[in-house]
């Protein structure tokens, strides 16, 4: 088993050791016999899987059904900084986790999480609202600690990862709450452009544009054919002028032309 999906395992299995709430002792018992570790972690898999809208919907006062959509099943790679900087191969966070480096100060604060995304081409911006070419994030806090990010989508909807659990499109303020599982509120948004977007307007010009553009590059092509006719048929005169001048010069000369 290589180390990131060792990694991955070791996070399921402190995942499982919080839920039943075992101690040190407990969970060495459990790794020493793999028949009833992978049973239950059989068992946790079944739990986490069953009626995943119903358990959602418990931890989020906002969320309701038919609002929401979950988009993937649940990884314990990466959480959701690391999904809202469109990355799936590491786990996140200032404290204990993968922090990328230069990235100062380490710390769980909003200050961190700006430095953060500035590094990634975002600057702060007024509000969540769609605006056509950019791309946004959107950074929760509860009392003042970071605790979730969410990264806007094309059609303005948003998307995030609630930790180690599933991935969720959503609206802005579905998550935010004081419950034990909810994030806060959105105290600061980032927003860059989006390299990828062309603007209708430009794709519209450029589409009523083509036909001229071709007609031109046509007219260009012939242009440069026709000069490179002209130049051999130059050329093709001179040979043949040379010719008929040596044709015109007697024997007489050219037996005198003769050592």
């Amino acid at each position: 088993m290589d180390t990131y999906k060792r990694m991955r395992f070791n996070d399921a299995l402190m995942y499982y050791a919080e839920l039943r709430q075992l101690s040190v002792p407990q969970l060495q018992q459990l790794l020493n016999d793999p028949q009833v570790l992978h049973a239950e972690l059989d068992k946790l898999q079944q739990f986490v899987c069953a009626n995943r809208e119903s358990r959602i919907e418990s931890w989020f006062s906002n969320l309701h059904e038919g609002e929401y959509k979950i988009t993937s099943n649940i990884d314990f790679g990466y959480n959701c900084i690391a999904w809202s900087a469109e990355e799936m191969s590491e786990f996140w966070w200032p404290v204990g986790h993968y922090w990328p480096p230069g990235i100062l100060p380490q710390q769980e604060s909003v200050e961190a999480f700006n430095a953060l995304y500035t590094s990634l081409g975002y600057f702060a911006c007024k509000n969540g609202a769609f605006e056509i070419g950019y791309e946004k994030i959107a950074l929760y806090a509860k009392n003042g600690r970071p605790t979730h990010a969410a990264r806007m989508l094309s059609d303005g909807r948003w998307t995030s990862k609630m930790g180690r659990w599933e991935d969720l499109t959503h609206s802005l303020h579905a998550l935010t709450g004081n419950g034990p599982n909810e994030y806060g509120d959105v105290v600061r948004f980032f927003r860059r452009r989006n390299p990828k977007f062309r603007h209708p307007a430009v794709i519209f010009w450029r589409f009523l544009l083509a036909p001229f553009r071709y007609f031109i590059r046509v007219a260009k092509y012939y242009k440069n054919s026709g000069a490179r006719s002209s130049r051999i048929y130059s050329a093709g005169s001179r040979c043949r002028f040379n010719s008929k001048s040596l044709a015109r010069i007697s024997s007489s000369e050219r037996s005198g032309l003769q050592p």
